[in-house]
């Protein structure tokens, strides 16, 4: 085999290698930046703890953490956490239908007070709902919000 031929060989040979190191590297250095840094002033460690815990909320890394599946699911298992996340998911769209419909009345002026109240039962029933899922919509909570403002 001839010089040239060798080192081109070589050199293809070690590209990718040092892509991969590359890019474990720029990883590595994003995954240091990443984090909550609150500082303690005059040794409060008691509020460092309350503020990192805020913002640890605020930002969802708290969420992430509980999400993070530590153990193995079995498939019956991930087949009844369907089943429920389907069932909540068509309660929800089914609540958000009827919301919808009760506001359409309420902005013709065809609301009368018994369906109101059937509003603000539903309103609760759809947030409790929708309290451990992401499929709460802005607009729904704009719109329930403007019909208890009047």
């Amino acid at each position: 085999m001839n010089p040239a031929a060798a080192r081109n060989a070589w050199s293809v040979l070690k590209r990718p290698s040092q892509g991969v190191a590359e890019s474990v590297s720029q990883h590595h250095r994003q995954e240091q930046v990443r984090g909550i840094r609150v500082k303690v002033l005059n040794g409060n460690l008691e509020w460092g703890l309350t503020f990192m815990q805020r913002k640890m909320q605020s930002s969802g890394i708290e969420r992430m953490i509980k999400q993070e599946q530590t153990h193995h699911i079995k498939n019956s298992e991930k087949r009844v956490l369907a089943r429920t996340n389907l069932e909540r998911k068509l309660k929800s769209q089914d609540l958000a239908r009827k919301l919808k419909a009760i506001l359409v009345k309420k902005v013709r002026g065809l609301c009368d007070h018994s369906s109101r109240f059937l509003m603000a039962h539903m309103c609760f029933l759809f947030w409790n709902s929708m309290a451990d899922t992401a499929l709460f919509s802005s607009g729904c909570l704009a719109a329930s919000t403007a019909l208890f403002r009047h």
